[in-house]
């Protein structure tokens, strides 16, 4: 038997330090930082727009709601109606059968089932955090299923 199987559960192998990650106590390596969600970014969370419009103009951007993000924005508000998304912003869906799931940001306007995820690119960058979030959708959908 190896000398890495002979390990109990409860040891730590060099270069790897053992921290807490939600209710589970996990070993990473000893160089990486652990941070809460709240500690690198933002929620901005989403509202219906004052107006909605069904063709886009000028002053108008896709109004971004779960449909527009899955097939394509069909509405549009314009910017000052409402919660602005950028496109280095993830969205999360924070309410209803699809709370948890992420999507990619765009420019428009946040609908109110959204909120957008506003990181601090000093500290984490949009498109690791996309990939970590992404890893937990399932655990998110678990826990509004679970009536907690």
């Amino acid at each position: 038997m190896s000398e890495v199987a002979e390990r109990s559960e409860e040891e730590v192998c060099d270069g790897y330090k053992r921290v807490e990650l939600g209710p589970k106590q996990e070993r990473i390596p000893a160089e990486w930082d652990t941070s809460k969600l709240e500690e690198v970014a933002v929620k901005v969370g989403g509202k219906k727009p004052d107006r909605i419009e069904d063709s886009p103009s000028e002053d108008t951007v896709p109004y971004l709601t779960i449909d527009a993000l899955k097939n394509g924005a069909e509405r549009f508000a314009r910017l000052g109606d409402g919660k602005e998304c950028f496109s280095d912003d993830l969205l999360m869906v924070w309410d209803g059968a699809s709370s948890g799931k992420v999507y990619e940001g765009q420019r428009g306007v946040i609908g109110s089932t959204l909120s957008a995820i506003r990181f601090d690119e000093q500290k984490i960058s949009s498109e690791y955090a996309y990939y970590v979030l992404t890893s937990l959708e399932n655990a998110v959908a678990s826990l509004r299923e679970g009536g907690v």
